[in-house]
């Protein structure tokens, strides 16, 4: 009918050519690649400027379906999601992490010091 190809019900249940060629192509699916951060997650983002290809750093916002700001120390970068890796850290990083010493802290919670404890 006109060239065209007549979509029938078994059409829906064997998967497209295409999407076979692309699994075998790239050894997943697309569903699997794609990559999507949430804010306040710990992230690698992509440094351009050093020697060392990769900085720690915290998702602050997104911008549209496929960039995000970055918050790396002070700075503020914005990078492609094919610019961040997933950053698996023991000790999460907060945006604003305030860092007190041990003397601050045993005097608030009245504790001893011990003297073999360092500060």
């Amino acid at each position: 009918m006109i060239g065209r190809k007549i979509h029938t019900r078994f059409d829906n249940v064997r998967p497209s050519p295409l999407t076979s060629v692309n699994e075998e192509v790239h050894g997943a699916s697309y569903a699997q690649c794609i990559r999507r951060f949430g804010i306040g997650n710990s992230v690698l983002a992509r440094d351009f400027r050093r020697q060392h290809k990769w900085t720690p750093g915290v998702i602050s916002k997104r911008n549209g379906k496929v960039i995000y700001e970055v918050s790396v120390g002070e700075d503020t970068w914005k990078r492609h999601t094919n610019q961040l890796r997933r950053n698996i850290v023991l000790f999460p990083i907060k945006l604003n992490s305030v860092v007190l010493h041990s003397d601050i802290l045993l005097e608030t919670f009245e504790l001893e010091q011990k003297a073999d404890m360092p500060l």
